[in-house]
């Protein structure tokens, strides 16, 4: 089985297009676009803009400086590098700060100097600003306001950018034109537009009882309020082992608990993953000394509270299956006085308008849907995937493959399709790791919200109107809310003018045209009866 899958997730394109790809067929989902809320407050226009003043974002402002291009670079607080002001919370670096290297070679020192941005300016190196291996993180903020201040990078403050989208513009090299509003209602727009924000969203998974959990952005930092206290960690990487590290010599205990094995960077060989600065309950939990780390689905379990204690166990509908599994040998069966949830961070597509877009992953292995975040490093909603599939009674043990009724060509009919033809499944929520291992045998997936099959085909085409396109797209509206019937101008009037709002097709062509051309005696009587927008 070939599987194909794509994810319906909110971002930020005027027009966004579902290919439904199966051999020498295709399909183009429109989905609704994004108007521009036009204002009457300034407007302005730059060829690039940068949102976003941390290390990404001055770099390139250093760049489209020197080169001359006319840039601007939006930050919404009052200073360079606003995320290094709360993060990391105990303050230590990981980003390491190697002074010397015995070499001369300006190239090679700076592999070793993980914090320094490019520059002409060798007082504008990060060796100058502190002498510690993993610096404290004050310092760094120092150094990226000097960064910008001495180099004249053009930084726009307190401007918060939100409403981002796009507009076609065939004068634009993309044929777009990116538009955006700040706090003020001010608009700007813009050829170029590169996101330079990072990761700067707390992670928060849909966990029941999440709410019982502390945060890694607002919990203390003072030992003294774990004294003597069971804690369990939600996480496993940089964030979880630092906080960790600050406390677990003063808790009972500390069990850490995500969903993968802990990553070291040594093993890796990828600076992102458990660094050795942060490792120090890796060795209690291997001389057995009460910490301990462990593996679990956070969607599978849940955090109840109950006389001021935490505890963690299955959801109901998860219960039986982990009765089978564990028995009353539970690991995390012991209450807790606290929960940490130290899950790292993601990106905030919240400046991005409202609308919707869709990816499309090819050759994703069906088997690990469950784990396709994880593996794949893109959050997703809503997930449809394209199987292609054969009948069950295609062939097997005592099946007669030549039989008369071996074949179907009524779309009514497409479920029982016998040869390979392709197969839609519509999650609205990824599938668990549960639900995927709980499927029947004869099941490729588990069950959908919604599921299409495409009539079988002898010439593996499927390409024919009314047999297999008309079929998918009516499948297609209803997965999407969304109606893609195609009309002509006068029906897009008529249904402008009786329903709040219309199908997708008539606002792209006809009401993103402006409606119906005016004839010379239209344009003549809007002006006498002064009907012209002021």
């Amino acid at each position: 089985m070939t599987p194909r899958v794509s994810s319906l997730n909110a971002l930020t394109s005027l027009t966004v297009a579902l290919t439904v790809i199966i051999p020498w067929a295709f399909l183009l989902l429109l989905l609704t676009p994004p108007s521009f809320a036009l204002t009457s407050e300034p407007h302005h226009y730059h060829d690039y803009c940068i949102v976003g003043a941390g290390p990404a974002g001055l770099q390139l402002g250093f760049f489209l400086k020197r080169a001359g291009r006319d840039y601007i670079v939006f930050e919404r607080s009052n200073t360079t590098g606003q995320f290094f002001i709360d993060y990391p919370r105990h303050r230590k670096l990981i980003s390491i700060n190697k002074r010397h290297t015995g070499k001369t070679n300006k190239e090679f020192n700076l592999r070793h100097d993980w914090n320094s941005l490019l520059s002409d300016d060798e007082s504008l190196l990060f060796r100058h600003y502190s002498k510690e291996m993993f610096p404290h993180a004050d310092q760094l903020l120092r150094y990226l306001r000097d960064y910008q201040q001495r180099l004249g990078i053009k930084v726009q403050f307190s401007t918060e950018i939100s409403n981002i989208h796009s507009l076609p513009d065939d004068t634009m090299p993309d044929g777009v034109l990116y538009y955006m509003n700040d706090q003020l209602n001010n608009s700007y727009s813009c050829k170029v537009l590169i996101i330079a924000t990072g990761m700067g969203k707390p992670n928060i998974p849909d966990m029941k009882g999440i709410e019982y959990a502390e945060g890694y952005e607002s919990l203390s930092l003072h030992p003294e309020d774990y004294e003597g206290k069971s804690v369990l960690v939600l996480g496993r990487g940089n964030s979880a082992f630092e906080v960790a590290d600050g406390i677990y010599g003063v808790t009972n205990l500390i069990h850490m608990v995500a969903r993968s094995r802990v990553r070291l960077s040594w093993e890796t060989h990828y600076v992102g993953d458990l660094r050795g600065v942060n490792n120090a309950l890796l060795d209690t939990y291997q001389l057995k000394s009460l910490d301990g780390l462990l593996e679990a689905d956070l969607t599978e379990v849940q955090l109840a509270k109950r006389d001021g204690k935490v505890f963690i166990e299955p959801l109901v509908e998860n219960m039986s299956e982990f009765q089978k599994i564990f028995g009353d040998n539970f690991a995390l069966r012991e209450p807790y006085d606290k929960v940490l949830r130290c899950l790292g961070f993601s990106f905030d597509s919240s400046l991005f308008q409202d609308g919707e877009s869709v990816h499309y992953f090819e050759e994703f292995p069906i088997n690990m849907l469950h784990e396709f975040t994880n593996s794949t490093g893109f959050p997703v909603k809503q997930v449809l995937v394209l199987v292609m599939e054969y009948g069950s009674e295609f062939s097997g043990p005592g099946k007669d493959i030549f039989r008369y009724d071996r074949a179907t060509g009524d779309p009514g009919d497409a479920h029982n399709s016998n040869f390979l033809h392709p197969v839609l499944y519509y999650y609205d929520t990824v599938p668990t790791k549960m639900q995927m291992k709980t499927k029947g045998k004869q099941e490729t997936l588990p069950r959908p919200a919604a599921m299409h099959h495409i009539v079988e085909d002898f010439l593996t085409l499927w390409d024919r109107p009314f047999s297999h396109i008309m079929p998918l797209r009516h499948f297609l509206d209803h997965i999407t809310k969304t109606d893609l019937r195609d009309r002509f101008s006068q029906a897009c009037f008529f249904e402008a003018m009786t329903h709040d709002s219309v199908g997708l097709l008539c606002k792209q062509r006809y009401l993103m045209g402006q409606g119906l051309s005016a004839t010379p005696e239209m344009i003549v009587e809007t002006d006498v009866e002064g009907l012209w927008p002021k």
